[in-house]
């Protein structure tokens, strides 16, 4: 009773840690038991104890076990897993368990911040997983597509977030080649998913992507083409195009 005296929410299994003092866990069990039936506890869900007359505390307020912080059993796979970037689908594989409790794992962990993510570069809307203690830059710089250096060039004057004229960028890319291999560089990238583009009357206009900014091949400092001079509606965000 002393414990859960303060007013906060009590798991049997800490109760047991705190205040068995040599006693088997069956008698604590036994007593916390008869004092929920004396009405002198409450039980807030099955193994979860507060003081009786006190507000049923929300679930955010209750302790959590420290295999539910690391998300179970499921979680300690999945980051000894993690020493390397990985996709869900291959943790769905090796690890034998479904999708939705590999994307529970992950959300969690991710909030946790125990694991990060960055884009897939081989892959359409998908993460690449890692723990947050392992640097991914190598790694994807070796499994990354090849990207020609001409492709790169490309890459390297656009400004995130911001839409350019095609002919802004070819002129700005055709350094190193011509103004023909820059444009077939550009559909190649827009294909792979790099660049988004669209059309204002007569004129294209290009955006580079997420993906675009996080391939390992591209060098940011670069001098940017000159953004594109559109209507306010001319063009979604950007970003809506990764």
């Amino acid at each position: 009773m002393r414990l859960v005296a303060d007013g906060k929410p009590w798991r049997s299994k800490h109760i047991i840690e705190r205040a068995a003092k040599g006693e088997r866990p069956a008698v604590v069990t036994n007593e916390l038991a008869k004092l929920w039936e004396e009405g002198r506890l409450a039980k807030v869900r099955w193994g979860v104890w507060v003081l009786a007359g006190k507000r049923m505390p929300k679930a955010k307020d209750i302790r959590p076990l420290h295999r539910e912080r690391l998300g179970g059993p499921t979680g300690q796979k999945v980051l000894a897993r993690l020493s390397a970037p990985t996709p869900a689908p291959t943790l769905v594989e090796e690890l034998g368990v479904s999708r939705q409790r590999i994307d529970q794992v992950l959300k969690l962990l991710l909030e946790q911040g125990k694991v990060s993510r960055v884009p897939h570069p081989g892959a359409v809307r998908q993460w690449l997983w890692f723990r947050s203690d392992v640097k991914p830059k190598t790694f994807l710089r070796r499994r990354a597509p090849p990207m020609s250096t001409g492709q790169t060039r490309v890459l390297n004057v656009l400004e995130p977030g911001t839409w350019h004229w095609v002919s802004d960028v070819i002129a700005a890319a055709a350094a190193g080649q011509s103004p023909t291999s820059a444009a077939k560089n550009l559909k190649v990238l827009e294909a792979r998913g790099y660049v988004a583009a669209g059309r204002s009357g007569h004129r294209r206009y290009v955006a580079i992507t997420r993906r675009g900014v996080q391939h390992p091949s591209r060098e940011p400092g670069h001098a940017y083409c000159p953004p594109a001079d559109l209507p306010e509606d001319a063009a979604s965000e950007p970003g809506g195009h990764a």
